[in-house]
C-alpha cells in the first residue's frame, strides 16, 4: 500500500483523505501510546500482591424497589412536586439525609 500523496489534485477521493486524515491520526497518538507501553511495562515489573484484587463478583439485578429519588437522593429543600411523597429524616453525618423508610 503507498502512502504518498498527491497534493496537487483537485480532486480528492474519500479514499485518499480518510488514508492521509489516519496516518495524521497514527503520527499524532503514536508516541502517546509508546509513552504508555513503556509505562505499563515498568508497571507490569513491579510485584503485586493479590492484596486489594478481587477474588469474586456478585452482581444483583433485581426488579422493583424504590427509585433513588425516593431513598437516598430526596433533595429536601427542592420543591414539593420535585421531592416526592416521602419525607427525608437526617443521619449522624450533617447534611445528608434519607428516607423515613429506612431503618
Amino acid at each position: 500500500m503507498s502512502l504518498s500523496f498527491d497534493l496537487s489534485q483537485r480532486h480528492y477521493s474519500r479514499r485518499s483523505l480518510l488514508r492521509a486524515g489516519s496516518v495524521g491520526l497514527f503520527g499524532l497518538s503514536l508516541p502517546n501510546f509508546l509513552a504508555g507501553q513503556a509505562v505499563a511495562s515498568e508497571a507490569s515489573k513491579i510485584e503485586s500482591s493479590d492484596f486489594g484484587r478481587a477474588k469474586a463478583c456478585i452482581l444483583l439485578f433485581m426488579w422493583g424497589g424504590p427509585a433513588h429519588q425516593d431513598t437516598w437522593d430526596l433533595k429536601p429543600h427542592a420543591p414539593a412536586e420535585v421531592r416526592g411523597e416521602f419525607q427525608p429524616i437526617p443521619t449522624q453525618t450533617p447534611g445528608i439525609f434519607i428516607s423515613e423508610h429506612f431503618p
